[in-house]
């Protein structure tokens, strides 16, 4: 029992995890929207109830630990507390069960560099909990999820007003998604569902410029979340271990080496991640550029008739 009292709070956070789940289900039922979908789309829906529960209790409680925490903040390498384990097992917890979530939709969630993350986050952190070290960049790792936010608006503003506001991936685009290039509605499947959405609809006919004003918030908020507390972050975490590197090295081996690795395989994750959100934002800005432009030439023709 002893050496398996450690572990306990991690097994117990995975439960609340699964229970937080089913939970945001029955909730979730209540919305056309999610009714709609199918069973895959549903799991990924409330995988991101999920993730931004997560994303709030994992931040606020790792920015607490690395600003406020004596034993913590005083030393990254050492350091720790009650509070800063605790947060630590939830986020294993938390990105195992999410892990096992993508493996059982891979069609719908499936995504390599994804994995990669959680699959070295985990990693890296039960080793650096077991060992008793890194607790401050453990904590410090975790503090960049605050960019799962601008992420998971982008996914349900897709789910809920079918537009897809930044294109990374083309299978989360709707079917119904109309661009230059997707050529007309090719079912009469894809017009009742647009037809359905009477909220796009209307916001559409009243304010032209008004989804893609959204578009444009939504794209712009990515890309300065995840240049900030995401590549940003890691990287000064980088200049971080490289200027106490002295201090950095008393730990042992088979902490700072996996630490140091994940930590580089992060950064690359990160900089795949920021160059579709780039291009993502570019095509944006043309799209609403391209909107006004009409919008202004119907007016000029409406004030000449």
């Amino acid at each position: 029992m002893e050496a398996v009292g450690p572990y306990l709070p991690i097994f117990g956070f995975w439960f609340l995890s699964v229970a937080t789940f089913q939970i945001a289900w029955l909730i979730s039922l209540s919305s056309r929207t999610f009714r709609s979908l199918g069973r895959p789309n549903k799991t990924e829906w409330i995988s991101k109830i999920l993730s931004n529960i997560h994303c709030v209790l994992a931040t606020t409680g790792s920015i607490y630990c690395l600003f406020y925490d004596t034993n913590v903040k005083s030393d990254f390498v050492f350091g720790r507390s009650s509070l800063s384990d605790l947060i630590i097992d939830f986020n294993i917890a938390y990105w195992s069960f999410e892990l096992v979530v993508i493996l059982s939709n891979m069609k719908p969630m499936g995504d390599l560099v994804v994995m990669t993350h959680h699959v070295v986050a985990i990693g890296w952190l039960i080793i650096s909990r077991k060992q008793g070290e890194m607790s401050g960049y453990g904590l410090w790792f975790i503090s960049t999820e605050w960019s799962t936010f601008a992420a998971n608006f982008r996914w349900f503003y897709t789910q809920i007003l079918r537009r897809s506001l930044y294109i990374w991936n083309e299978k989360n685009r709707p079917k119904d998604h109309v661009t230059k290039s997707d050529g007309p509605l090719s079912s009469h499947d894809d017009l009742t569902m647009l037809e359905k959405d009477s909220m796009e609809v209307q916001a559409g006919s009243r304010h032209p410029l008004f989804l893609k004003q959204i578009e444009l918030f939504g794209g712009l908020w990515l890309w300065l979340s995840y240049l900030t507390t995401r590549l940003g972050s890691l990287c000064f975490m980088f200049v971080h271990i490289l200027y106490h590197w002295s201090t950095f090295t008393t730990s042992h081996k088979r902490v700072y080496i996996p630490l140091l690795s994940a930590l580089i395989i992060s950064i690359c994750v990160s900089i795949y991640w920021f160059d579709k959100i780039s291009s993502g934002l570019r095509r944006v800005a043309k799209e609403y550029r391209e909107a006004r432009q009409r919008l202004r030439e119907k007016r000029k023709t409406e004030k000449t008739k």
